[in-house]
């Protein structure tokens, strides 16, 4: 994906604007449970293991941040928006997780990241399949309602 839309509130692309390395980057949808589909991301030659990633709020996330979409509120103090990495091996198992906060409002006036910003993932172990999944203060009882999408480039492997 190459989009650099950044003024469109539903826009998928990173609020930066741009890709961190290059032109080209990741924009992800991801969901958990009965009413979505997490984002994963396999490891095919097991001579690698993950390092890490650069990671951006979309577009739409953070203006549902900031000013609310008509589903997803504005936040305010005590909201947060961050996303979980969980290492799995071959037979399934998880290895590990990993989590960034992509918003920590501790006041009314605090905004979202909106910059790439590393996410280690070296506590993923050894693993061969990692699922991305979001998660929000702002929810209901089908989930978060902040928008599902997050921005990823930069994936960093290295040899074991």
């Amino acid at each position: 994906m190459n989009i650099t839309d950044n003024q469109t509130a539903n826009s998928p692309a990173p609020i930066t604007g741009k890709a961190k390395i290059g032109s080209v980057y990741i924009g992800v949808d991801s969901t958990d449970g009965e009413y979505g589909t997490p984002a994963i991301l396999t490891i095919l030659d097991t001579n690698y293991k993950l390092k890490g990633t650069w990671i951006a709020n979309s577009t739409w996330a953070y203006m549902g941040m900031i000013q609310g979409d008509g589903y997803a509120r504005a936040f305010k103090a005590g909201d947060w928006y961050k996303v979980t990495a969980t290492g799995y091996d071959e037979a399934g198992n998880e290895t590990g997780k990993a989590e960034i906060l992509l918003a920590n409002y501790k006041t009314d006036n605090d905004l979202p990241v909106k910059e790439w910003i590393w996410f280690d993932l070296t506590p993923l172990q050894n693993a061969v399949k990692v699922k991305f999944i979001p998660d929000s203060s702002d929810k209901n009882e089908y989930g978060i309602k902040t928008a599902a999408y997050f921005c990823l480039d930069g994936i960093t492997l290295i040899e074991k």
